[in-house]
């Protein structure tokens, strides 16, 4: 999988949610006391119970998990799957692409049709070079993180980019 902010590669397991392992946990659980277990039977995480407290105040079973819509849904032009993230720009969970590009796109595509149906071209001016410059700001950010400079150009980038960025380490083998 994908980092869908960082762009870093590792397992599947490494990106989990605090809620996804919490369901896991109680599965290895039942799993556990199942095999454990001198009597042979049927072990079930009733669904049911996670259904009937789904939407209601109050407690959950400890297995309930429920998946949180983030702000921008889109699907990656490469591979076609559905990502869900903050923010607008990201890569692609599956498949590792940027969806930078197809963002922009998307807005230019907003802005002309609104330009066309207003005749508001000093606006639209305005906001597509707003769009291509939020476009090319993240492009940077992702630029500094990810090559090695001297702490002189670092401080470069920042004037001139006019934002903020920390440096992470990145395990090599996880990356690849």
């Amino acid at each position: 999988m994908t980092c869908p902010y960082c762009g870093i590669r590792a397992e599947t397991h490494n990106f989990l949610t605090p809620g996804q392992f919490k369901y896991l946990r109680a599965y290895f659980e039942v799993l556990a006391q199942a095999t454990a277990s001198d009597r042979d039977g049927q072990y079930v995480i009733d669904m049911d119970e996670v259904a009937d407290a789904a939407g209601k105040e109050g407690a959950k079973p400890k297995f309930y998990y429920a998946e949180q819509s983030q702000q921008n849904n889109y699907s990656c032009t490469a591979c076609g799957v559905s990502n869900d993230i903050l923010g607008r720009y990201g890569y692609c969970a599956t498949c590792g692409t940027h969806n930078g590009l197809s963002e922009l796109k998307k807005e230019i595509k907003a802005i002309r049709e609104r330009m066309n149906a207003t005749e508001h071209y000093q606006s639209a001016v305005k906001d597509v070079v707003s769009a291509f410059d939020s476009y090319v700001r993240h492009i940077s950010r992702q630029l500094a993180v990810r090559i090695p400079m001297t702490g002189r150009r670092r401080e470069e980038w920042k004037r001139k980019g006019g934002f903020k960025f920390q440096v992470q380490r990145v395990n090599n083998d996880a990356a690849a």
